[in-house]
């Protein structure tokens, strides 16, 4: 996902299409030009013959630009198509005469193509190049009789140049705004829970106003604890929640309930006057000054350049969100598009609140149904079954071959009616805390048993720090126990290992065993079934010599 909100493979699909359609006009301009020469004698005997070599050069190069195009080499749509374009327009204007070259108008072509394509910084460094390079062929011609005209074209063109390139600006900026808002309407899984949605809005915000740090201060009503969510530009993605002190949270929310803040400071303490800090009020439609000094004790508290902010309300929460920068300076207009972002994601937050909790509270009585059911159809046939191996070696000899057997028996049957006791009782409950996520302990037993049980010794890989919400992090518990399952039952494979890793929005699980008998073409039915319902991927691979890895990815 890019800037603009969209896939990168429609993305490219845009650039490709746009390429052409600039290729194609770039080959009609070079024909024109060439077709001009031939219309107007006058014009053909003023320049010298080494300009017939640079209109075929051009010419040769629209060529190049369109077949790039065609066959959608990255090329067509860099930076570099437009400087070229430059290079050679300001050499057709030097050898046809700057004074009375028409030529100079293909300059507002380059313009056009880096405005609409990179925006306005792009398009104005274009357009100074343009009119210096412009600028440059009058006098590289000694001729300073038509000074003045070329003077004029070139402020006609820098002018030109200027409203070029803020509408060009503008265009990108609303497909921004349209790919953002489009990513935040998105419903999430409400099986990941609510805060990977605030996550993934919070990072798909903060990179399309290209902030420092984005930062969400929440509290319930009527309660003295205050939240603060923070992602950073250099966090790699990662929320950081804390819990704020008072004092600090009615700093940061002293502001009016409904205002919308935009803070800039000033370039330098002398100049006060290239310093900004204003409140919009809702009810009267107009942006109003506010006390500097507040604007300034907020920006000291974030750290901040500049930095904008919205109120935020929902049917539990309310608080605000601020958008902090450290080099560059907002817009007014960025603090009124972060409020459309506010008022689109609210509904969406509430919804997903409202599916987790009820979620949460189906799935806390289906684990109390499940447990007593677990309890009477399966920890009590296995508390008969420790009884009856119990009186079995009672009744042996002990000079009976068979006591070491009977003894181990027993004592994996009390183990199992123990694990399943402590399982039950978890599972309704819920664990008690530990110093690592609840299914990695889990997934750490598990694979403990297997070794115990049926002699396949599992190591465990963890990359980076797993942070997953409880049905997930069940899922994936599953998703192992499934793979145990299917290398004992499908394999006579001793060793092998599983591998958990989250990186750019994917968990990847990796269940591999060694020294299987032969090269199975399976499907794992119940994982790939799990997986899809979380809308993952499973993948299988046969690895030299005789290995399995089954690989699964799923999207968070």
């Amino acid at each position: 996902m890019n800037r603009l909100g969209i896939d990168d493979s429609l993305r490219n699909a845009y650039d490709h299409s746009d390429a052409t359609m600039v290729a194609k006009l770039h080959l009609l301009l070079s024909a024109v030009a060439m077709i001009t020469l031939f219309v107007d004698p006058a014009a053909t005997a003023r320049i010298p013959p080494m300009a017939w070599v640079v209109f075929l050069g051009f010419i040769v190069h629209s060529l190049t630009l369109y077949g790039m195009a065609h066959f959608q080499r990255d090329f067509s749509f860099s930076k570099l198509v437009h400087w070229l374009d430059v290079l050679w327009i300001a050499l057709i204007v030097y050898m046809t005469g700057a004074n009375h070259s028409y030529f100079f108008l293909f300059f507002v072509f380059a313009i056009l193509v880096a405005a609409f394509r990179w925006g306005f910084d792009e398009a104005a460094r274009v357009t100074l190049a343009a009119a210096a390079l412009y600028c440059l062929t009058l006098f590289a011609t000694n001729n300073a009789s038509e000074v003045l005209r070329v003077l004029l074209r070139s402020a006609f063109m820098l002018s030109l140049g200027y409203m070029v390139a803020h509408w060009g600006e503008s265009l990108l900026a609303q497909q921004r705004r349209l790919g953002l808002l489009r990513v935040v309407s998105l419903l999430s899984n409400p099986r990941f829970g609510i805060d990977q949605t605030i996550v993934r809005i919070m990072q798909g915000t903060r990179l399309h106003f290209n902030a420092s740090n984005c930062v969400l201060i929440l509290h319930q009503p009527g309660s003295s604890e205050w939240n603060m969510r923070s992602m950073r530009a250099s966090g790699d993605g990662k929320l950081v929640t804390i819990a704020m002190a008072a004092e600090l949270a009615h700093s940061l929310m002293r502001f009016g309930a409904g205002q919308l803040i935009f803070h800039s400071r000033p370039l330098a303490a002398p100049l006060p006057w290239t310093g900004e800090s204003v409140a919009y009020e809702t009810e009267a439609g107009k942006w109003l000054s506010q006390p500097g000094e507040l604007g300034e004790h907020v920006a000291d508290l974030l750290g901040a350049r500049s930095y904008i902010s919205v109120p935020i309300a929902t049917h539990t929460r309310e608080g605000r969100v601020f958008m902090i920068s450290d080099e560059h300076r907002f817009e007014r207009t960025d603090a009124l598009f972060l409020a459309q972002v506010v008022a689109q994601v609210s509904p969406v937050i509430e919804n997903i609140d409202l599916l987790d909790r009820m979620a949460s509270e189906a799935a806390q009585n289906e684990r109390e149904r499940i447990a007593h059911d677990l309890h009477d159809s399966t920890v009590q046939p296995y508390i008969g079954l420790s009884h009856t191996v119990s009186a079995l070696r009672n009744k042996a000899a002990a000079d009976n071959p068979l006591i070491e057997d009977i003894e181990r028996l027993a004592a994996m049957a009390s183990q199992v009616v123990g694990d399943l006791r402590r399982f039950a009782s978890n599972f309704k409950h819920g664990e008690p805390a530990s110093n690592e996520p609840v299914f990695l302990s889990a997934v750490r037993r598990q694979l403990e048993r297997a070794g115990e049980f049926y002699d396949i010794k599992m190591g465990l890989q963890v990359d980076g720090e797993l942070h997953l919400a409880d049905r997930l992090a069940a899922a994936v518990y599953q998703l192992v126990s499934e793979g145990l399952s299917n290398i004992r039952k499908h394999t006579r494979a001793r060793t092998g290992s599983v591998h958990l890793a989250c990186a750019n929005g994917w968990l990847d699980i990796d269940i591999e065993n060694d020294g299987a008998d032969e090269e199975l073409d399976f499907v794992p039915v119940s994982i790939t079934g799990r997986c899809t319902a979380l809308g993952g991927t499973v993948r299988i691979e046969h690895r030299a010599p005789d290995s399995t890895l089954v690989h699964i990815r799923i999207p968070l």
